[in-house]
């Protein structure tokens, strides 16, 4: 009986230490930046492998994140993935470029999935139990 209780008490306190680094803003929430920059296809990977349902962010999300970074914190000034995809000025073909937000001027552009590397934030629709809603 000890043990499960000790089991039951290590899990919840690895579970609220885990979703202590998770901000909420407009019923969306925003994870803490997953590692360094990466290509897109990466950047998909590490938002998949957070948990279930975290995603990138699409172009409209990515910009309520800029305008709530002072709010949520920890983003680096530099550029960050969204999901959206469309055509950059060095587009070799249909879609292989993605929106990315430059957080140093607030502004973006379409960078190549596959050569640019960028910082990532997953962010999921359903905000959870813990972390800050702003």
């Amino acid at each position: 009986m000890k043990t499960l209780l000790l089991l039951g008490a290590i899990a919840l306190s690895i579970n609220v230490f885990a979703q202590s680094k998770v901000k909420i803003v407009y019923d969306l929430s925003v994870s803490e930046n997953l590692g360094g920059q990466m290509t897109w296809d990466e950047a998909k990977k590490a938002c998949a492998d957070y948990g279930i349902g975290w995603r990138l962010p699409t172009k409209r999300e990515i910009k309520i994140l800029y305008k709530n970074k002072d709010k949520i914190g920890g983003f680096y000034v530099m550029g960050y993935w969204s999901s959206t995809e469309g055509n950059s000025s060095l587009s070799l073909e249909d879609d292989d470029s993605a929106y990315v937000e430059f957080f140093s001027i607030g502004r973006g552009d379409y960078q190549l999935k596959r050569y640019s590397k960028h910082y990532v934030r997953a962010v999921r629709d359903a905000p959870i139990p813990y972390g800050q809603r702003y």
